[in-house]
């Protein structure tokens, strides 16, 4: 199976090395780099030149298999899709300039696309780094095995599937059917809309529990993730306008229930990093599907009391699920 790698990048001379190197160093050798060099100021595309070089001096008449895309700086959604316009392989795998995978990581998802033939995508654990912290973002049980995933929004909202971009895989038909990336939602938006879109599709997940995957969490901000510009990031009402029409019965209830979730937690971070007027206009726009009454209490906390006061009941919930579960697993590791 050929794995089709794409990488967005901007200003990523500190990572980007770092990030290709993962990918061919793979125990499963059978695939292609797509970095797309986002406009970069400093000497990303440079590097990932010099890099494209040695692997194909190194592989002889194999081949290269690192190519490189340059456009003007338009964002990672643009910069993504330039990447699965030029994609061939079988599977397409995303990875941020910031991230990287470990070593078996394309073994283990070649091996679980194998094994559950109606899964379109596959998502796998990945560790968070903090600097020298890292953590594992979901709690597992010892003997968790690889697993369809029945309902792809709740698994999102329990956390049993908490996908981070990096650790998504799609076949090369799943990519063909839903289309491109939007290019409109900005920040995190992008792609909470296209995996939402590709199961309101009907694409199945399979998950693979076993953190493969590092999310470096230090290097905000960059280009697919940090908060220096809040005003990137879109509510929820923006990008899941274009899904609701798309839903079957099957998923209309869950999707609802994921919406009003996401839109909570764009409240709260409104509320934290402003403005919060706009919490509370998404809290406005959510209540009208809002069913449950503690859904409705909160969202209305939201609407009429004051920013300062109005995320107090969800650092109150936030606290004691802390409490109750613990802080997760920290281990300190070498960088």
């Amino acid at each position: 199976m050929l794995f089709s790698v794409v990488i967005p990048c901007f200003d990523s001379e500190a990572t980007i090395e770092r990030a290709v190197g993962s990918v061919l160093s793979q125990t499963h050798q059978d695939l292609e780099v797509v970095v797309v060099d986002d406009g970069s100021t400093d000497g990303t595309g440079d590097l990932v030149l010099r890099l494209a070089a040695a692997d194909e001096a190194a592989r002889g008449a194999g081949g290269g298999r690192v190519r490189l895309i340059r456009q003007e700086n338009r964002g990672p959604g643009p910069a993504r899709n330039a990447g699965l316009r030029e994609a061939r392989g079988d599977a397409i795998a995303f990875l941020d300039a910031d991230d990287h995978w470990m070593p078996r990581y394309l073994e283990r998802v070649a091996w679980a696309l194998e094994q559950f033939p109606y899964a379109g995508a596959v998502a796998t654990d990945f560790l968070e780094v903090h600097g020298h912290r890292v953590r594992p973002a979901q709690r597992r049980g010892r003997r968790e095995q690889a697993r369809m995933v029945p309902d792809y929004f709740r698994a999102r909202m329990d956390r049993t599937l908490a996908s981070a971009t990096s650790s998504v895989v799609i076949r090369r038909s799943v990519a063909e059917q839903v289309g491109p990336i939007r290019e409109d939602l900005g920040l995190y938006g992008e792609e909470q809309e296209y995996w939402a879109r590709i199961t309101a599709r009907g694409v199945r997940w399979a998950l693979l529990p076993e953190p493969l995957v590092l999310i470096d969490m230090t290097t905000y901000p960059s280009l697919t993730r940090g908060l220096s510009d809040f005003g990137q990031v879109r509510p929820p009402d923006e990008w899941s306008a274009h899904i609701w029409p798309l839903l079957g019965s099957e998923w209309e209830k869950s999707f609802t229930d994921y919406y009003l979730w996401r839109t909570k937690r764009y409240c709260v971070m409104c509320l934290r990093f402003g403005p919060g007027s706009a919490a509370k206009t998404a809290a406005c726009r959510a209540l009208r599907r809002a069913g449950g009454p503690l859904t409705r209490l909160e969202l209305r906390a939201i609407i009429l009391l004051p920013a300062g006061v109005a995320g107090l009941p969800f650092k109150v919930r936030s606290s004691l699920r802390a409490l109750l579960l613990g802080d997760g697993v920290r281990r300190r590791t070498k960088r």
